[in-house]
């Protein structure tokens, strides 16, 4: 294996998405890269890549690159910081090469499995979204979107076969629904019981991100890079379901006005469908100063003088 890269967004997201599962308790945290500057100051390469240029996909924490530490030690080699939620952007430090620190490593996994899941293409459609990847506020997008829990999700108007709104969620950096935990199921189950916000969303079937396509009744959620698989006695299956009726139910789908119970369908079916992804960060970005205006103001119909206040 060799120490981790982080060379593009999907791979930041891919790791973001370990950190946020349920097989990610305890990984947060600060972790030594492959990342250094060691030949030439400040000159950051991913080393067990091909020497990309570090900063491109993912950038640093305010106030880094700083070269050296508090006590004057060279910082040549760099960590990532990991934490729940969203991915960060910036999330790289150079730090002292001696000190010590859990680490990444990575290696390709190879494989001669075919996938769980129909074959779907899966590209960003950039004009629907902003500079960091997330759903351009003045983008025309025909359907929903609601948050629960920091995710946002995504409800189609648009109703269409399972590969088809698989394809589409990825336009918008999104995934098909997926709940790998009964705590995600409840997040988005919530939305439902919300009045005016969830509640009419809870009438429609949803396409969602589980299938047994290449191996009957081995259902798994194949739109997460984890592909976890479902139990065919899992309490998130409605009652009677999976039951692959007409021998030709292999996509998988919440039914309506069942509080998010799944169901196995005909993948040629066209059905509205439900993405996921992450929530943009809102934090409010507070002015550096705040120096008094010596000039008289109107506030409510009555003139203020702000240094006589």
């Amino acid at each position: 294996m060799q120490l981790l890269s982080i060379e593009t967004k999907e791979e930041l997201v891919c790791i973001a998405d370990l950190v946020n599962s349920i097989d990610g308790v305890g990984l947060p945290g600060e972790y030594f890269t492959s990342g250094s500057d060691y030949q030439i100051a400040n000159n950051f390469t991913w080393c067990s890549s091909n020497y990309t240029s570090i900063g491109q996909n993912i950038a640093w924490i305010s106030g880094e690159p700083s070269m050296t530490d508090f006590f004057g030690v060279e910082e040549d080699c760099v960590s990532v910081n990991l934490s729940l939620g969203q991915p960060k952007k910036n999330a790289l430090r150079d730090v002292d090469c001696s000190a010590k620190k859990k680490y990444i490593c990575e290696v390709p996994v190879p494989t001669t499995t075919k996938p769980p899941c129909l074959p779907y293409t899966c590209e960003k459609n950039q004009s629907l979204l902003d500079s960091d990847d997330y759903i351009n506020p003045n983008a025309s997008i025909d359907g929903a979107l609601r948050i629960s829990c920091g995710k946002m999700y995504y409800y189609s108007n648009l109703a269409t076969t399972w590969q088809a709104a698989a394809s589409a969620c990825c336009q918008l950096n999104m995934r098909l629904v997926v709940f790998e935990t009964v705590d995600q199921r409840n997040c988005f189950n919530k939305i439902f019981s919300i009045p005016g916000y969830g509640s009419n969303l809870n009438s429609i079937h949803l396409w969602v991100g589980f299938s047994d396509q290449y191996q009957e009744g081995v259902f798994t959620w194949c739109t997460s890079s984890r592909n976890i698989k479902i139990t065919t006695n899992s309490l998130f299956f409605a009652g009677g379901q999976p039951d692959n009726a007409g021998n030709n139910e292999n996509c998988g789908m919440i039914l309506a006005n069942t509080g998010a119970a799944l169901n196995d369908g005909n993948c040629m079916a066209n059905l509205r469908f439900a993405c996921e992804g992450y929530v943009p960060d809102c934090t409010p970005i507070c002015p550096s100063t705040c120096a008094k205006d010596s000039e008289p103001v109107i506030g409510r119909g009555f003139l203020w003088n702000l240094d006589n206040s």
